[in-house]
């Protein structure tokens, strides 16, 4: 017998002292209790909110969709956990909230759930969490643990993923189930060979000890990823990365949502190009703080998480981008400057095909020229470059070179 038959007998009271009695909570950003979460949805449901639909759903704000993982490989069981979600609540309605782009799974699982005998209405996009009002929204990988509590064959853990971030490459690895216990710093790639600037924990930054700590019931883990940063990452830059994926998801009908997530994305953006100002930070802390609790979803709830976060932990690097005009750790290209040194200049011309955006001046036997505002610090030049004449620096630039000059002919005084 599968999950949901095991409850055909069973009451609404029998079936919330057994969710209780497994100790399961909600996953996702809020890890609630889900007895407790049940029985408060029962208790504060009005006549007037109209008919109750249970569903399903990943974080809208997880951009990264590794926790789809139950969805693909585990179908049988979140779609039995819905059912048995919705047997428990009496509900009118079951639905199912799938990301963008995955119109594929979607007829998938809508075969699944033909095979099962699960009336599921599927949806593709974020869940929209006004039209779930008197309802019970829950995470996908809780519905499948609903169905094995059922089953009893519920073992408490998590589902994770490992992402590391190391000198602008970005690899994520396989997710893993991570038993109740287990330490975070086990779960990295060994050995991990980079020195640990940060971590990312579902929405939330934190330093390297974080990963000294176990994984609970109770540690948020949001999208299930935890990516690693090594010293070569720009924690601004991250944080610019993540509003921008952020405002992609967002379906503009909080107004706390849309226009902090802009104002934000517009004020780090100037930080990190270099035309920062002091007085925004402050600004920003305002608005991020305000977003957690005047948003619905949590797309707002926690978009502005992370750089609230580094804001705490890496103010610092803040200050050397506004103040001293520098990336503490040197990559954001505002703040890079590449030139070609006079003195090593051939004049061979190798790199002006290897510029993707034509922007270095030169002829057979003079000394080569950038056009610092079309340069976008790629470095290409550098690797066609022989002589090693083209360099990338973080600090002063020497005099060079203001028109077309012969090799050789260029005296610095």
């Amino acid at each position: 017998m599968n999950g949901l038959e095991k409850t055909g007998g069973m009451s609404q009271e029998e079936l919330l002292e057994k969710i209780g009695q497994s100790g399961l909570k909600e996953y996702g950003i809020c890890p609630e209790n889900l007895e407790k979460k049940l029985r408060r949805i029962l208790e504060e449901r009005l006549p007037s909110d109209g008919p109750m639909i249970a569903a399903g759903a990943l974080n809208n704000q997880d951009t990264d969709r590794m926790l789809l993982w139950f969805a693909k490989r585990e179908p049988e069981k979140v779609l039995l956990g819905l059912a048995i979600l919705g047997r428990l609540l009496s509900a009118s309605k079951l639905r199912l909230y799938l990301p963008e782009g995955e119109t594929a799974l979607i007829h998938e699982l809508e075969d699944q759930a033909s095979v099962l005998g699960v009336n599921v209405e599927l949806l593709e996009g974020i869940a929209d969490t006004r039209r779930m009002k008197g309802g019970c929204l829950c995470h996908l990988e809780t519905l499948a643990a609903l169905c094995d509590v059922m089953e009893d064959t519920y073992c408490p853990g998590a589902v994770v993923a490992v992402k590391t971030c190391t000198s602008g490459d970005v690899s994520m690895g396989e997710p893993i189930f991570a038993p109740y216990g287990t330490k975070l710093t086990s779960l990295l790639p060994q050995p991990y060979a980079g020195q640990i600037k940060a971590v990312q924990l579902g929405s939330r930054l934190c330093g390297p000890s974080a990963l000294e700590e176990p994984v609970t019931a109770d540690t948020i883990l949001g999208n299930g990823v935890i990516t690693v940063f090594d010293e070569s990452c720009c924690m601004i830059a991250m944080a610019e990365e993540r509003l921008e994926a952020a405002r992609r998801v967002c379906c503009g009908k909080c107004t706390f949502c849309r226009e902090g997530l802009g104002q934000l994305y517009t004020r780090i953006h100037e930080i990190t190009s270099g035309k920062g100002e002091a007085g925004s930070l402050e600004i920003m802390r305002e608005i991020g703080e305000a977003m957690e609790f005047s948003c619905l979803c949590s797309v707002g709830q926690t978009g502005a998480q992370f750089t609230l976060d580094s804001m705490k932990i890496f103010g610092a690097e803040y200050e050397d981008h506004i103040r001293r005009k520098k990336c503490t750790a040197g990559s954001c290209p505002a703040f890079i400057r590449v030139y070609i040194d006079p003195d090593r200049c051939t004049g061979c011309g190798r790199c002006i095909p290897a510029c993707p955006k034509d922007c270095i001046e030169g002829l057979p036997g003079y000394i080569h020229m950038t056009e610092e505002l079309d340069c976008v610090k790629c470095t290409v030049c550098m690797e066609a470059c022989g002589e090693r004449a083209v360099v990338r620096t973080l600090g002063r630039v020497p005099r060079l070179p203001d028109r077309l000059t012969r090799v050789g002919r260029f005296k610095q005084y």
